[in-house]
């Protein structure tokens, strides 16, 4: 009757939806049903069968053609009717996941779920759970119930079935529908052993009363029903394919678990029957036994969970799926695959490789069933053979464990890859382009871990050190070699013409490309990428397959690699030069995205140019994107449109020039036109006005960087953008103005807006401001930048990390100190040292260099000298202790004070002798040292501390390269941890965005 009744509604729309019911004389879809069943009984009948019969009718021609107009050429409705009769015999019973989709009857699922479709299937699903009818007497009324809860199961699957990408609804609904599938399921499993259980005492008590039993006549139980072993899969492969973020996995696994332990109970429960007695049930054996597939789920689910006891839950699975002697089915090479996934999440490549291993061997002698192997006193069967998916899992294992900061990790993890690979192909499985791509990629990350651990040896762990120490490029290398076997064997099997072919494809190339772009490797590294390019256009072209076809960001990595190679002009020229063969073969695409040019490219072109510091560099990098507008206007491609990133790289090219300033204010004001003529990519984010903030800075415009900080919203502010203008204060000694910005900064992080919080660099810049400021006395100044400075000591104890203290902190407070007409100026900065060394901060040579010219400036008697002289004396003694050199600087810092604070003729031309010789055997001589020794010495003792005549001024070109090969001119102060920074931070999250295509 269900049955019946579901068909005659899914004909009634069908109908309504070609029209069929407009016409007069037309049967109702109710009567045409019922005509079917009663003239067809002993037929199996599909939708297609009854729209013939509905077809035959008087005045029904037109129907199927209408209905197929209305669904598309040959396709079968949407909505499946299978109404089909069971055979009885096993082969009929068994079970596919094709035969599963054809289990169904009068199941109406839409093609996608909604959100108001999941709401109105929760609430139904709820409401029939409440209304479960364990106890009820009433046969037909127990098999409405099983009926229509598998309907609204089947319904639920569609949130996690093969068309799940389509649906419209979130990961916790999916969640939400499973647990309901789930209790409804948990219901089916009830009623059944309730079934079983009554059969059972009803079996050991007289089998006359087994007709009392909630069973079927044999009619109804041979009408086809979902047997509920696959509905028991589907509820499994969902908690399986819950998001871990939304439910937790070891949650899932349990869930699962739970259904297969009941399921299996059931099974049991049935074997212990009588067999005359199974003949009396609503179900059969097949459609309680646990197959393969279902057991398959649950460990997928086990594997996911990352617990503790995953692996014993798992193992106990495969062991009695092993020892069940036909009891359940046996396990196969996906249970083992799934083992082996388990061992690959938790970072366990031994035993993973073990595994693999064992499976190997049995690949080897398929055939030897006398064989027997085991792991983890596990046996294996000898059937079980290692595929594609059991090497990808492995080689995907030791990627997690490359990438990650493990003790377990080390530089051998790409070779050991490899070597897997290797196998692969050895033991006749054809890799699948998954594995090549991860070698690669182990191979092309390598180059990046060995400098992050160059630059910071601490910051990662490894199991083994020995290959860190390689070049940078190895790991480029490698990719390379790997590329070019995979390459060679592609085209020697293309060659043959036969067996199957190496999966190669351009993003192979691209991978390897990338990683030689981003090797360091300067001019070399930027070769072997157009070289790689080129050979792909090759293969390209001889073999025509779309799999080999270059893609835009394979050029756009060359164009990276000649961008960052060097600073010179031929460099930019290479990367402009490979953006006019991109082109020539995406430009005028316009059916595949995947292929179409966008403006990517251009801002790398833009970019490599804003790096150059020629006078015309910024005219070429504005050629550029003038040739980019163009190209948007020719083509009307939306993704040759220029973005905020194009105007930034742009705008970049212009900081440092005389009008910078200016440019950058007309880039602004044509990023806001095309801001409101529709192009939302181009509006101005806080990296656009961080950087125009710096070059009007720059430019002299501090009124107009200090508008563009008041016009930026509060929420788009940052401290790059204080810092800079801080920045500007600080080189003309406005102390107040700094402070004020300090002020403010400070301000808007109390409200809410921490990206504007001050950090050490904002105090440092406020506090050399204070010291090369000209407001009031020497004193005050040197009282305000204390406070600065205790200010922020206090901060950073208070919590604040942003405030941690660094060498230069010290130091900058250090030449205020040094800079001032305190008396006792050499003592107040000995004394700040000593707290850098209390705080943990380690000096440089900068903190020395400081010392040394407080003490050469200091004026008084000649016992207030001496201790000066001593102090400066003792500094440049300890500088070799510390593992420091002595530099330009601290030599002549050093020539000062010996001859300010040195009273003795005679002991200052020993000194500055001493001290001339360890000054060219550093060689860190320079012009300005001869020049003060000779303004300073007489010509007898100029030639006594040199050995040289200074009659015709010595030059420092005519004297030994050797002396003077570590000299330089630089600062007293070196800012180079504490100065603004925007330039370097904006460039670094260019670049960074510049790839986000």
């Amino acid at each position: 009757m269900i049955q019946w009744l579901s068909l005659a509604r899914t004909l009634q729309r069908t109908f309504q939806a070609s029209g069929a019911f407009r016409r007069q004389g037309m049967p109702t879809a109710v009567d045409c049903a019922r005509s079917c069943f009663a003239n067809n009984s002993a037929r199996n009948y599909s939708f297609k069968t009854i729209l013939e019969e509905m077809n035959n009718q008087p005045g029904n021609k037109a129907l199927s053609s209408s209905h197929r107009d209305n669904q598309g050429p040959g396709r079968l409705p949407r909505q499946k009717v299978i109404i089909e009769r069971r055979e009885g015999t096993a082969k009929d019973h068994k079970r596919s996941h094709r035969g599963f989709k054809d289990n169904f009857h009068s199941v109406n699922v839409p093609q996608s779920i909604s959100a108001e479709f999941f709401l109105d299937l929760e609430k139904r699903s709820v409401h029939h759970r409440n209304s479960f009818p364990l106890d009820s007497v009433d046969s037909r009324a127990v098999l409405k119930w099983k009926s229509a809860t598998v309907q609204l199961i089947m319904e639920w699957t569609k949130l996690w079935g093969k068309n799940r990408g389509s649906n419209r609804v979130s990961s916790e609904q999916v969640s939400r529908g499973v647990s309901l599938a789930n209790e409804l399921m948990e219901n089916i499993l009830e009623m059944a052993k309730t079934e079983i259980g009554r059969a059972l005492e009803c079996s050991e008590q007289l089998s006359e009363t087994s007709s009392s039993v909630l069973i079927c006549n044999d009619k109804r139980r041979n009408s086809k029903e979902l047997d509920i072993e696959i509905c028991c899969q589907m509820i499994a492969l969902g908690w399986s394919r819950c998001d871990p973020n939304t439910l937790p996995p070891l949650k899932a696994a349990q869930k699962a678990q739970t259904i297969l332990d009941r399921l299996e109970e059931i099974c049991q429960m049935f074997d212990r029957l009588p067999r005359s007695d199974t003949q009396k049930l609503s179900f059969k054996r097949q459609d309680v036994t646990p197959t393969t597939r279902l057991y398959n789920h649950v460990l997928t689910c086990w594997s996911r969970s990352l617990h503790p006891d995953a692996e014993n839950q798992a193992l106990r699975l495969l062991i009695r799926m092993a020892s069940s002697n036909g009891t359940f089915s046996k396990p196969d090479t996906i249970s083992y695959n799934n083992l082996l996934n388990l061992y690959a999440n938790k970072g366990d490549f031994e035993k993973a490789e073990a595994l693999l291993r064992q499976m190997e061997q049995t690949s080897v002698e398929p055939h030897s069933s006398s064989t027997t192997l085991y792991i983890h006193q596990f046996p294996i069967s000898p059937e079980i053979t290692a595929d594609v998916f059991s090497y990808s899992i492995v080689i995907n294992a030791l990627r997690k464990r490359f990438v990650s900061g493990g003790v377990t990790r080390d530089m051998d993890d790409p070779v050991r890859a490899e070597r897997i690979l290797m196998q692969m192909v050895k033991n006749g499985v054809m890799p699948n382009e998954v594995c090549y791509s991860t070698v690669l990629s182990l191979y092309a990350v390598a180059d990046r871990l060995i400098r992050e651990e160059l630059s910071n040896p601490k910051s990662r762990k490894w199991n083994n050190k020995g290959m860190v120490s390689n070049n940078i490029g190895w790991g480029a290398e490698n990719a390379e070699r790997v590329l070019d076997w995979m390459t060679d064997l592609y085209e020697r099997e293309e060659q043959d013409g036969q067996g199957e072919r190496v999966q190669i494809n351009s993003q192979h190339f691209t991978t390897v490309i990338d990683a030689w772009a981003k090797a360091g490797k300067g001019i070399e590294g930027a070769k072997h990428c157009e070289r790689l390019c080129n050979r792909l256009v090759s293969l390209y072209e001889k073999s025509g397959e779309d799999f080999l076809r270059p893609r835009p960001e394979c050029f756009g990595a060359v164009i990276d690699a000649w961008s960052k190679a060097d600073e010179g002009y031929d460099s930019a020229d290479n990367a402009e030069g490979v953006l006019d063969r991109m082109e020539t073969y995406f430009l005028h695409e316009k059916l595949n995205k995947r292929f179409m040019l966008s403006n990517i490219a251009y801002n790398l072109v833009i970019d490599a140019w804003s790096r150059r510091s020629g006078k015309d560099a910024a005219e070429r990098a504005e050629n550029t994107l003038q040739r980019m507008i163009r190209n948007y206007q020719l083509t009307s491609n939306k993704s040759l449109r220029p973005d905020v990133i194009s105007y930034t790289a742009l705008m970049k090219s212009y900081v440092n020039r005389p009008k910078g300033g200016e440019k950058a204010l007309e880039l602004l004001r044509e990023m806001d036109r095309q801001y409101r003529d529709g192009n939302i990519r181009a509006k101005a984010d806080a990296q656009a006005i961080s950087i125009a903030i710096d070059a009007c800075v720059k430019s002299g415009l501090l009124d107009e960087a200090w508008c563009l900080l008041d016009d930026v919203e509060d929420s788009t502010k940052n401290r790059v953008m204080f810092n800079t203008l801080i920045s500007a204060y600080k080189l003309e000694g406005r102390g107040e103005k700094a402070e004020d910005l300090l002020r403010r900064m400070d301000h808007l992080s109390k409200v809410g807006y921490k990206s504007c919080s001050p950090d050490s660099t904002s105090y440092a810049m406020c506090i050399y401001a204070w010291g090369a400021s000209e407001i009031g006395t020497s004193q005050f100044r040197l009282e305000r930048a204390r406070s600065l400075f205790d200010e922020s000591i206090q901060r950073y104890c208070d919590g604040d990390e942003l405030l941690k203290p660094s060498s230069s902190h010290f130091n900058t407070l250090a030449h205020v100190i040094a800079s001032s007409d305190n008396p006792d100026k050499e003592f107040l900065v000995l004394s700040l040292f000593k707290d850098m060394e209390k705080i943990g901060c380690e000096p440089c040579i900068v903190t020395f260099n400081i010392l040394i010219k407080a003490c050469a400036s200091i004026k008084g008697n000649r016992e207030r000298k001496g201790k000066s002289l001593q102090i400066a004396v003792s500094a440049f003694k300890s500088i070799k202790s510390a593992g420091l050199t002595a530099d330009t600087i601290t030599y002549t810092s050093m020539l000062h004070a010996v001859l300010n604070l040195t009273g003795s003729s005679s002991d200052k031309v020993n000194t500055i002798s001493g001290l001339f010789r360890m000054c060219c055997a550093d060689g860190c001589l320079n012009q300005h040292i001869i020049n003060t020794l000779a303004e300073a010495m007489s010509e007898e003792e100029f030639a006594i501390i040199t050995g040289m005549s200074n009659e015709n001024s010595i030059q420092i070109e005519s004297l030994p390269t050797e002396w003077s090969s570590n000299s330089r001119t630089v600062s007293e102060l070196d800012f180079s941890d504490c100065v603004v920074k925007s330039t370097t931070e904006t460039t670094a999250l260019t670049c960074v965005a510049l790839k986000r295509g």
